[in-house]
């Protein structure tokens, strides 16, 4: 059984901020909305222990100072509420007010956390409504950057959001009586969690044969290794042969639109795609079928879905949750764009 210690727990603003001066306010697009029930992303990177022992401070240090750049990781996120109670609608923002990041130093004896034997395990958890996984290690390569003593950013982040087609800021989701309403809402189903490790020759394997199968070199070594797992599903359900089942991507929007978005737009820039197929149609044509499937539903993701999306979105709000997934779904949450 591992033990945890904390060593210690501090709140981390940024380094320059002008308590005088009027905070930025950051409004949240549909593809930032979609997010509000879902859980954050979380991640981590080991590295050999550091031989200084004022390794911790740097660290403190030098996430002050990136948070000068990523004001809403220091922000929190605040709702305003409009109507004249027979119709009640919430907005939602980010102040960026510089409450805070928490920064948690603690000692195990295994690799669970910060400081270990021989190295240190840094974790990051980012509300995925502030950004999707693209902006997530923009933020981490950023504090690297600092950490290592550049004084300026390669990629500075870009914080006015996209609002395609001049749609109006706030956007006012109905429905929301209370502020508790949102965690009431949130019932995850009960889940257990398993780490598979491919290594990259057998990557490289499956993306072989994907591609093979269907006589292309169009197949991504995501989108062959998603096909896999999904398959493997599928397989082991014993679902009937005429049952449905569905995988749900994050389909990244940034470089779809015309013109692309900044390079450093920090925020999300995804939206959801099914691919949708029935087992025994699966099972029967192979990985290389199932994996063209996928790589169709990717490229179908165009400018033109993605202004639907935003208009479809904000007449009709939709909450997404692992809860009300289909039960025949497989979903996978996004780290970078697909």
């Amino acid at each position: 059984m591992v033990s945890t210690r904390i060593i210690s727990t501090s709140t981390i603003g940024a380094a320059n901020h002008k308590h005088n001066e009027p905070t930025l306010k950051v409004e949240l697009t549909p593809w930032d909305l979609q997010f509000l029930l879902v859980g954050p992303i979380q991640k981590g990177l080991l590295f050999l222990k550091p031989a200084s022992s004022s390794y911790i401070q740097q660290l403190k240090a030098s996430l002050s100072r990136t948070l000068d750049f990523f004001g809403p990781l220091a922000g929190r996120p605040a709702t305003v509420e409009h109507g004249d109670g027979s119709k009640n609608n919430t907005s939602f923002y980010f102040d960026c007010n510089n409450a805070g990041a928490l920064f948690v130093h603690a000692a195990a004896d295994g690799v669970t956390v910060t400081e270990l034997e021989n190295g240190i395990f840094i974790g990051c958890t980012m509300s995925h409504v502030v950004g999707d996984g693209t902006s997530f290690w923009h933020f981490l390569n950023s504090w690297s950057e600092i950490c290592r003593g550049l004084a300026d950013l390669s990629k500075p982040p870009v914080h006015k959001r996209c609002f395609l087609d001049g749609s109006d800021s706030p956007i006012l989701i109905p429905g929301l009586t209370n502020k508790q309403e949102l965690s009431k809402s949130f019932n995850p189903p009960p889940l257990k969690e398993r780490i598979f490790h491919f290594t990259k020759t057998k990557i490289a394997q499956l993306k072989a044969t994907a591609n093979a199968e269907i006589g292309t070199n169009k197949i991504s070594s995501l989108q062959a290794l998603f096909s896999h797992l999904w398959r493997g599903v599928v397989r082991s359900r014993s679902l009937d042969p005429d049952q449905e089942t569905q995988f749900w991507l994050l389909v990244g929007t940034r470089s779809r639109l015309n013109p692309p978005l900044p390079e450093g737009y920090f925020g999300n820039a995804v939206q959801p795609a099914a691919v949708t197929l029935k087992a025994k149609e699966m099972l029967d044509n192979g990985l290389g079928y199932t994996a063209r499937q996928m790589n169709n539903t990717v490229a179908c993701n165009t400018e033109e879905k993605s202004r639907n999306f935003f208009k479809d979105w904000i007449e009709n709000p939709k909450l997404t949750t692992v809860g009300n997934l289909p039960a025949n779904a497989f979903n996978y949450q996004q780290f970078a764009e697909v």
